[in-house]
């Protein structure tokens, strides 16, 4: 009787250790991680390249001479804007952005073709950056929707601040600082249904605001708009149906 009893109790502790063991294997499995550069990994790009989706990569400050490319959901956040530097070393796409729900906050970018490159991508969350010295586009957007771009500081690049190109819809553009550039913010070849609002565009040497070809029912609000060639100018394309069409523009202030 003693033995029988003695055999239950270990197996009825068994079963308790199994059952606490495996609960806290699945509590681990579904946490997040969140990985630091340079302390986990000397390069943005190997933490990029190493993480599980969803996870945090977060980065210390200091210079990165690096091209990165994340092609899957993840937050990558700088540690200060002013001293966390991605330089693109003059050529390419300094960040690349192909695959939904990443977000981008907290860097200086500079010295590159483009510096936030969106393909194909939805979901992505820019904000908090400073762009700076770009030959082409501070942040492009393609064949991209749903976006948000905010409070970010883009000037001094070379030719666009922010564009949004080739089939992008339902993007936000939102409390950005533009300055400095060819023009600030274009929208182009059948993007529609995008917000440009409460953002301050100035100094650009073109257009503060473009919208080029058959970009649709974008709309274009409560803007502080000054010391541009242009403020918001609608461009026709090469054919007559590339015309901007039902756009809406109001509530911006103006200062030529």
């Amino acid at each position: 009787m003693y033995r029988k009893i003695l055999i239950f109790t270990m197996l009825t502790f068994l079963f308790i250790c199994l059952v606490t063991f495996t609960s806290t294997v699945r509590i681990a499995k579904t946490k997040p991680g969140i990985i630091r550069v340079p302390d986990d990994y000397q390069k943005i790009q190997w933490a990029v390249g190493n993480v599980s989706a969803g996870d945090t990569i977060i980065v210390a400050a200091g210079t990165y001479y690096e091209h990165i490319s994340i092609n899957k959901p993840l937050s990558l956040i700088g540690e200060n804007t002013a001293t966390t530097i991605v330089d693109g070393g003059g050529e390419g796409n300094i960040i690349e952005i192909r695959s939904d729900n990443v977000t981008v906050q907290g860097f200086t970018i500079q010295n590159g073709a483009q510096g936030i490159s969106i393909v194909s991508a939805s979901y992505a969350n820019i904000n908090s950056n400073l762009i700076k010295n770009t030959s082409y586009a501070a942040i492009r957007v393609d064949y991209s929707n749903n976006n948000t771009i905010s409070n970010n500081v883009i000037k001094e690049n070379d030719f666009i601040g922010i564009y949004v190109f080739w089939y992008s819809e339902n993007n936000t553009i939102s409390s950005n600082h533009v300055s400095s550039n060819e023009v600030g913010i274009e929208v182009g070849a059948d993007s529609s249904g995008n917000v440009i609002s409460n953002n301050i565009i100035t100094n650009n040497f073109w257009e503060g605001i473009l919208l080029h070809g058959a970009c649709n029912y974008n709309k274009i609000c409560n803007n502080s708009i000054s010391f541009n060639g242009y403020g918001v100018k609608f461009e026709w394309g090469p054919m007559p149906e590339d015309q901007p069409t039902g756009n809406i523009v109001y509530y911006n202030t103006y200062i030529k």
